[in-house]
């Protein structure tokens, strides 16, 4: 039987980091994924190569920290494993939540409280690769395929680890205070970093708060725009309005809107609708006009139009 050293191409007095190199390159080089078209060999060489490794050293995530400094421990693991590490392991650790908003609210900007629970790492449990199964997982073994003279490859999730880690996550609960500010959008979300889900992988993923506006009784809104909706009389139709009307930030303005109207016709008043986020600019207050015309007319004022065109 070969030596592990021979296996791996180093010696006895080589070095703990020149061993770990000489693993991972002969890793990749012979994953049974890299070698198509020589994938019973290539299987038998990674096996081989990985039960050496194990017999010379304990796989810890900061065995490759050194090697890979600037990849997090799933990139890691997909470069020395390839389709080993499946999409199901690779949690991005997002969280969601969704927060109640006033049109007054995104119109004069505000402070949130928001309560939600995320899961951390327990730092009472050593979070390493399993040295059984390598980060996989899973721990594959192959058996003889006594028909065709062949291996082939089985696994079985692996007991002595939570998805290739020996680390174990709790669920915190949290508050998060952030500001809403003037203007902002209806359907924005607020990403908050670094304080999603933490994964054993190492990652921490972000908050990400969808705000959700309900209808507003009086106005609606349009990007930066305020629309509104007003029936009129025939004579208002005809020669103007007043209105005193409430903006969302509970100030009473009076609107004097001079006639005749088309029927839909629409008014835009310059400067009373939403701020525009991060200026001092407000968009614009859009009216539409409809109005009723009455049912029948007296001889007076057949007489009073007929006259007057």
């Amino acid at each position: 039987m070969k030596s592990p050293y021979t296996i791996l191409g180093v010696n006895k007095q080589s070095t703990e980091q020149e061993i770990r190199k000489a693993y991972i390159s002969l890793a990749m080089k012979w994953h049974p994924d890299k070698n198509p078209d020589n994938k019973e060999e290539a299987e038998i060489k990674f096996k081989e190569i990985n039960e050496a490794y194990d017999s010379l050293s304990n796989v810890s995530p900061s065995v490759f920290s050194d090697l890979f400094p600037n990849s997090d421990m799933t990139d890691i693991l997909a470069t020395l494993f390839g389709n080993f590490v499946r999409e199901d392991k690779k949690p991005s650790g997002t969280v969601l939540c969704d927060t109640n908003v006033t049109l007054n609210e995104l119109y004069t900007g505000t402070i949130k409280i928001i309560n939600y629970e995320r899961k951390i790492l327990d730092t009472t449990i050593p979070n390493k690769i399993c040295e059984q199964c390598k980060g996989r997982g899973f721990i594959s073994f192959f058996k003889t395929n006594t028909n065709s003279i062949s291996l082939e490859e089985e696994s079985s999730k692996c007991k002595n680890c939570n998805n290739g880690f020996t680390g174990k996550l709790i669920t915190k609960n949290e508050t998060m205070t952030f500001e809403i500010k003037p203007g902002t959008q209806d359907d924005h979300k607020i990403v908050i970093p670094n304080m999603g889900n933490q994964t054993l992988y190492g990652n921490i993923g972000d908050l990400v708060i969808q705000l959700v506006n309900h209808k507003h009784y009086f106005y609606t809104r349009s990007n930066d725009d305020l629309l509104i909706k007003y029936n009129l009389t025939f004579k208002e139709a005809l020669l103007g309005f007043k209105r005193k009307i409430k903006t969302l930030d509970d100030k009473l303005i009076k609107l004097k809107v001079k006639g005749p109207f088309k029927m839909g016709e629409k008014k835009i008043i310059n400067g009373l609708g939403m701020p525009i986020q991060d200026t001092n600019k407000f968009g614009n207050l859009v009216i539409s006009l409809t109005f009723d015309m009455p049912n029948n007319l007296n001889n007076k004022q057949i007489k009073a139009i007929s006259n007057s065109f």
